[in-house]
């Protein structure tokens, strides 16, 4: 076992069967694998410190130091150490978190859904004043375009035809 200042896998992990246990110590040799949170700190541990029994050492960004006499052995497991280990990630955290997304957006939805009310319902009373108005002028203009078609081939004026339509419209 590592010196147990440093936590290794075998520490976070809760097996309740003494089978599985001893499977993943004899083929795996989790009790050597140690876990430092940042690179630098894993590096200067298992190159410097060289702690006796430890094989290997995991990052929270999935980064393996292997630790062999005198060799110097990194993998970025995550593909260049850019990416999260899911064994470390906060479950419990990811869904507070989305939660509280869920609930902002909600608030914000109620915000947009107030304002389009504001903007929607004056649009509809102005069509529907439109469509009042179309309906209230539309036999006027009709018999404007009649008279305008009856008396366009006569000798009377357009001004004549529109003061009568004007007269027509007052009364």
């Amino acid at each position: 076992m590592p010196d147990r200042k440093f936590t290794s896998v075998l520490d976070i992990l809760d097996i309740d069967e003494p089978c599985v246990k001893a499977h993943l110590i004899d083929s795996r040799g989790v009790e050597k694998i140690i876990l430092i949170p940042t690179y630098n700190d894993a590096r200067k541990v298992v190159y410097q410190e060289r702690p006796h029994n430890v094989d290997s050492c995991y990052t929270l960004q999935a980064e393996q130091l292997l630790s062999r006499a005198g060799a110097q052995l990194f993998f970025g497991i995550s593909g260049g150490g850019g990416g999260r280990s899911r064994f470390f990630d906060d479950i419990g955290q990811q869904i507070r978190d989305a939660e509280h997304s869920l609930e902002t957006n909600r608030d914000q939805l109620k915000v947009l859904e107030g304002d389009k009310k504001k903007v929607v319902d004056p649009a509809n009373r102005l069509g529907k004043e439109l469509e009042d108005a179309k309906a209230r002028f539309f036999p006027f203009f009709s018999l404007f375009l009649f008279l305008h078609l009856f008396f366009s081939s006569s000798l009377l004026s357009c001004d004549l035809l529109f003061l009568f339509f004007i007269m027509i419209v007052e009364c």
